[in-house]
């Protein structure tokens, strides 16, 4: 009896099949018809070409209106057969971004981290910065957005100020600022500022109580041919430690210091150094001042 019912129940499921097949193939056709009606049938498209509907989007993230679908690359195909993905783990083509090589990503976060130091800059020192023009030497392999800044004199201080900006964004060395103090406007000290950071980044890198050679007078004939790092002792804390979200900076401050003060510090310590500084009340500002170690100044260490 089971077999019997099963039997007679095989031809009208072939017959429901085949009447929903008839009626699907009406359907069709009369779309057909009402699309000739109206004059918005599409031309039949090539075989190497994909036609997805009226409304499909271009690949250039336009709409066509009537005009032929656009090639569809063999990449984008491979997308649309892949599982669905959440929106910020598909490509950026398709969300509609742009591919971004990595060194422009690296020069980006360069100059908003110069852009952020130049406030912070402005916000202790109470006056505007700007940017010292310099494109001399090997600047290129120094941090993409990296720049000399310089304050004019007020009267609150007298001393131009030169401080280096995206420094701290080269990622193999310590995430220091430098900056140092002069008695006039000099396009010396901004070459001089590229060459310390030339170093540190290309070399063994600089931090607090490291003292380098600058190769020359730091202004004039001066026997200050050393840079000591230093604290920001006229500035402080506030100027010292800076942080943003790629992480804390410290800005210190580059004191010209002679040869002989550099053996002082290397023998006793940059505490007796600084003490001796303290002491005599040395003028950091003064290119011909003499060595707080006593000592004469010929040879270097």
């Amino acid at each position: 009896m089971w077999m019997q019912k099963r039997c007679h129940s095989i031809p009208l499921m072939i017959c429901q099949t085949t009447s929903a097949r008839t009626t699907r193939r009406e359907n069709h056709k009369k779309e057909g018809r009402l699309r000739r009606r109206s004059g918005s049938l599409r031309s039949h498209a090539p075989s190497h070409e994909c036609s997805t509907g009226r409304d499909a989007p271009r690949l250039d993230g336009q709409h066509d209106s009537g005009a032929r679908m656009p090639v569809i690359d063999a990449h984008s195909a491979l997308q649309r057969s892949r599982p669905q993905q959440h929106s910020s783990c598909r490509p950026l083509a398709a969300r509609g971004e742009r591919y971004c090589p990595d060194f422009l990503i690296e020069r980006r976060t360069s100059l908003n981290c110069t852009v952020r130091l130049q406030r912070h800059y402005e916000r202790v020192w109470s006056r505007p910065t700007e940017v010292c023009p310099f494109d001399a030497g090997p600047v290129h392999e120094l941090p993409p957005g990296f720049r000399v800044l310089c304050t004019p004199p007020d009267a609150k201080r007298v001393l131009w100020t030169y401080a280096t900006a995206g420094l701290s964004s080269s990622k193999r060395v310590p995430a220091i600022e430098l900056h140092l103090f002069s008695p006039r406007k000099s396009l010396g000290l901004v070459e001089l500022l590229y060459a310390v950071a030339h170093y540190h980044c290309n070399g063994p890198g600089l931090d607090w109580a490291h003292t380098v050679n600058l190769g020359r007078p730091w202004l004039d004939s001066s026997k200050c041919e050393y840079g000591l790092v230093s604290r920001p002792y006229l500035d402080g804390p506030d100027l010292e430690n800076y942080s943003d979200e790629e992480g804390g900076v410290k800005c210190y401050w580059l004191v010209p210091i002679t040869a002989d003060e550099v053996r002082l510090k290397v023998k006793q310590g940059i505490d007796s150094l600084e003490d001796e500084f303290e002491r005599q009340q040395f003028n950091y500002a003064d290119p011909g001042r003499k060595s707080v170690a006593g000592a004469s100044d010929g040879e270097g260490a």
